[in-house]
């Protein structure tokens, strides 16, 4: 008669030995962030500005201005030079008698639009090939490694160029809307920031004994993956993911700036900036400027801060 000892690789100790249950990593994780200071004072920024974004409709009835209404009898003298902040135009005007205030708000909502789906789309595509690559090696890996980096020898701008020229029909007019080919292009250059740092900790994982112990008693590789694998490498992603979205926010405003991203009228941070600095106006109604510049940078900030609390969070001897 033998004896069969069936090993939990989820409860496997440190040294491969059987231990008790132990805390997983998402339990783990949310406590840690319940501790980090970072994580709510980001958390707290950006929860604003998505506040602020989502009651743009609700600014939009209080003040009778929509984004792309034109106050010139109100807004702009007769020099023309637009208000400054008032009662009517908490922001003031741009050159074209429009509310800068409503602007900035409806920006809010595109440059979410843009940077929250373009993101999360790199995080799938990345964080699969990763754990393809990272998992299963040999060929597999080699040429997931050579995609990425085909895909790094490219220039973000220039291909960006490219793509919108590519996007215009006959008529001039874009074939796709041109939000989408900004999400596309941002996810097409983010995408491998995950890749890189899925397959590393894959890598990292397959050597650790509670892995092991699931290969000993004959687990599958699907089932390895699915209860091994993903649940210690997701809270890693998802940490990165928060911080590459603040990057691809200011990536999306810097497409817009330039003229090949979110097209005019429809408000963009990056558009607007680049309208106060064509007409020099700001210099006269300098919240033509302040308006978007903020909203960006204070966002960015928020986005900042709390990636860097989840980082904290996943491993606390950075905060030490």
């Amino acid at each position: 008669m033998s004896l069969r000892i069936t090993v939990d690789p989820a409860h496997a100790g440190e040294h491969g030995a059987v231990s008790p249950a132990t805390e997983g990593p998402w339990r783990s994780f949310a406590r840690a962030l319940a501790k980090e200071r970072l994580v709510i004072a980001g958390a707290s920024i950006v929860g604003v500005v998505v506040l602020l974004a989502l009651l743009a409709p609700v600014f939009v009835a209080i003040t009778g201005h929509g984004p792309t209404d034109q106050f010139r009898d109100q807004a702009v003298d007769g020099f023309g030079i637009p208000v400054g902040p008032n009662s009517s135009f908490w922001f003031g005007a741009d050159g074209s008698g429009r509310d800068v205030f409503i602007r900035a708000v409806t920006g809010a909502q595109v440059s979410l639009a843009v940077g929250i789906p373009a993101t999360t789309l790199a995080l799938l595509v990345g964080t699969t090939l990763g754990l393809i690559a990272g998992y299963f090696g040999g060929r597999a890996d080699a040429v997931i490694s050579l995609l990425i980096d085909v895909t790094l020898s490219f220039p973000f701008l220039v291909t960006a160029l490219c793509l919108v020229i590519l996007n215009r029909g006959e008529n001039g007019q874009p074939i796709v809307p041109p939000v989408t080919v900004v999400v596309v292009v941002i996810a097409l250059f983010s995408w491998t920031f995950f890749a890189r740092i899925v397959r590393g900790q894959v890598i990292e994982l397959r050597r650790r004994p509670f892995v092991e112990a699931a290969e000993a008693v004959g687990a599958s590789r699907a089932r390895i993956i699915r209860r091994e694998i993903i649940p210690n490498v997701l809270p890693i992603a998802i940490v990165y993911w928060g911080v590459q979205l603040p990057l691809n926010i200011v990536g999306e405003a810097t497409l817009s700036f330039l003229g090949v991203g979110v097209v005019p009228p429809t408000p963009s941070w990056g558009n607007m900036i680049a309208d106060a600095q064509a007409s020099a106006l700001f210099q006269s109604q300098p919240w033509m400027l302040l308006g978007p510049g903020l909203f960006l940078i204070v966002t960015v900030l928020g986005f900042n801060l709390l990636s860097s609390g989840l980082q904290n969070a996943l491993d606390p001897a950075r905060s030490r």
